[in-house]
């Protein structure tokens, strides 16, 4: 079936949205990883900056795959990835500002998630705080967006399979 011109303009415009918040998204951890890179001690990098890049990477990858298949099944792949990606968010969110009210002591733990990703620093100084708030606020509007630009092209395509099946196409 030939996909109108609209939705794969949709899609086009998605994925320069996904891309572009994808870029700001590993913005922290470039910065960090080109601290480390002109630091003279060499101190290594914290789990989390290849966790970061690694997401970012998986985002750009599916930004290409939504640009050489613009389909509504790649844009449910794309809202079900960045769902995931969102949730992981508001997760980091939730214990940034759980340990900030002093609520969790996730961050003092030894062995903890966050000294484990080298996290506790930024969970300390609170810069974790905003940035996992802008990127919550900013994945899930491309979430819902994409939900929504696929359950539209879903029931359209499903409409049109229907009259194709009646013959009335």
């Amino acid at each position: 079936m030939v996909w109108p011109g609209r939705d794969r303009v949709l899609v086009y415009q998605l994925c320069v949205a996904l891309a572009t918040v994808a870029l700001l998204s590993v913005w922290p951890a470039l910065d960090q990883l080109s601290a480390h890179l002109r630091a003279v001690n060499g101190q290594p990098l914290d789990r989390w900056v290849a966790l970061v890049l690694v997401i970012g990477i998986v985002q750009l990858a599916y930004v290409v795959y939504l640009v050489q298949l613009p389909d509504w099944s790649t844009v449910w792949m794309a809202t079900l990835t960045h769902a995931a990606i969102t949730f992981g968010y508001a997760l980091i969110l939730g214990v940034s500002c759980a340990d900030a009210l002093g609520w969790s002591t996730l961050g003092a733990q030894e062995y903890g998630l966050a000294s484990y990703l080298g996290f506790a620093d930024e969970m300390y100084s609170r810069r974790a705080i905003p940035w996992s708030a802008t990127m919550l606020c900013l994945f899930g509007l491309l979430t819902y967006g994409c939900g929504r630009t696929a359950l539209c092209w879903t029931k359209r395509f499903q409409a049109a399979l229907a009259l194709r099946k009646t013959g009335l196409s």
